[in-house]
């Protein structure tokens, strides 16, 4: 099974049907001394905490059907609705990289402000929809391309 993926309903089916073999086989004494969990971890080379958190989802919904988990894509538009701001952007973008400079949600959110204060040439309203996602993305210092 991928690491880091999220697991597929069938995959949560073999971790449940695997746990129940399992138990039965400790049950019938033949366990060796080693836990279910870990059993059915090292078989499937899946962590422990997964099948933890399977197995009590598993408890806790007896004979639920597993549903397949919502897909996240993202459609590539950019999330900035202003033109003028998506141009300012790309060229701070640039010239940083060419200046061979890391670059972070935080100096693009202080260029942007910066710009925003000292021309005044946008509504407040354009700012702040343009500013929100930069300064979310600054406080969970996420790397930023354009």
């Amino acid at each position: 099974m991928a690491r880091g993926k999220p697991l597929t309903p069938q995959e949560k089916c073999r971790i449940v049907k695997a746990h129940e073999y399992f138990t039965s086989e400790e049950k019938a004494g033949r366990s060796w001394g080693v836990g279910t969990r870990e059993r059915v971890g090292a078989c499937l080379d899946i962590g422990l905490a997964t099948v933890a958190r399977v197995i009590s989802f598993w408890n806790k919904n007896p004979g639920t059907k597993f549903d397949e988990p919502l897909e996240t894509k993202r459609s590539g538009h950019s999330k900035y609705t202003s033109p003028e701001l998506r141009g300012v952007i790309r060229e701070f973008v640039i010239a940083e990289n060419e200046a061979t400079r890391p670059i972070t949600a935080q100096p693009i959110a202080n260029h942007v402000a910066l710009l925003v204060t000292t021309t005044k040439t946008m509504s407040t309203m354009t700012a702040m929809q343009v500013m929100r996602p930069i300064i979310a993305a600054a406080t969970t210092m996420q790397m930023i391309k354009l």
